[in-house]
């Protein structure tokens, strides 16, 4: 199989592609909802993935089999991400540490901790 060279133009189009998208990455880190900035950030990311894997990695001129393994391991990221934005999107915010479960179950023992180790509780939180 005869290797396939890329055009320069082509490159500088992803090349643009990826910085625009770079700029997208930073207007969303600004995003106030936190959920839905990270949401917005993992999609900007998987399509800058795509863009990476596609053009400088060569796959689109690859064989099936190296098609298929690419596909395989870009399925299994989305899957682990879909599963790591489930576990996020479950949880309960805790804003203070006070609220914690811990603090409620056992004040003595944690009590006790900050005696010992003050320097690992933030300013301001009196025990």
């Amino acid at each position: 199989m005869a290797a396939h060279v890329t055009s320069s133009r082509s490159c500088y189009i992803v090349f643009g592609a990826l910085l625009v998208l770079l700029v997208l990455t930073v207007i969303a880190a600004g995003i106030e909802n936190h959920t839905l900035g990270i949401i917005v950030a993992l999609l900007i990311a998987t399509v800058k993935a795509l863009l990476i894997i596609v053009y400088f990695m060569n796959v689109r001129f690859a064989d099936w089999v190296t098609r298929l393994a690419v596909a395989a391991g870009f399925v299994g990221l989305i899957v682990l991400l879909a599963f790591m934005m489930s576990d996020y999107l479950t949880r309960d915010p805790v804003d203070e540490i006070e609220t914690s479960p811990v603090t409620r179950a056992a004040p003595e023992a944690f009590e006790a901790l900050a005696l010992l180790h003050p320097e690992a509780f933030a300013p301001g939180i009196s025990v």
